[in-house]
């Protein structure tokens, strides 16, 4: 019987943004799902579970910030990643108390996710 490979979900509404993440992933070692909604990403987290979810700003419908918590409280072991445009998008936020999630700016690393990750498996 084969080991489950991690599972990475990446929810974005960009096209590019997920087959570039997915391809990156995969060939990193980790199965990949990818959704353009918020609720699409809660469904899959309720569905299969995820070890991260990788969310980019500029969702339409539910929120980044709501989606996020929403899994959090599904699987408070969920990594879950936001990707911003700029920081005046963290600023707009300060509020909600949502200082549990990490965040990076545009243009993303994904090695240094896939490190982070990684580190956190270790």
């Amino acid at each position: 019987m084969s080991e489950r490979l991690p599972l990475i979900l990446v929810v974005s509404q960009e096209p590019l943004f997920k087959k570039r993440a997915a391809e990156f992933f995969l060939a990193d070692g980790y199965a990949v799902q990818t959704a353009e909604t918020g609720m699409r990403a809660i469904a899959t987290v309720i569905d299969q579970g995820a070890e991260a979810v990788l969310i980019q700003s500029g969702l339409v419908g539910l929120s980044v910030y709501d989606t996020a918590l929403i899994i959090k409280k599904l699987d408070p072991r969920v990594r879950v990643i936001i990707v911003l445009d700029d920081e005046k998008d963290l600023q707009i936020e300060e509020t909600k108390q949502v200082d549990f999630f990490e965040y990076f700016l545009e243009p993303l690393n994904l090695r240094t996710i896939s490190e982070l990750l990684r580190g956190n498996r270790a």
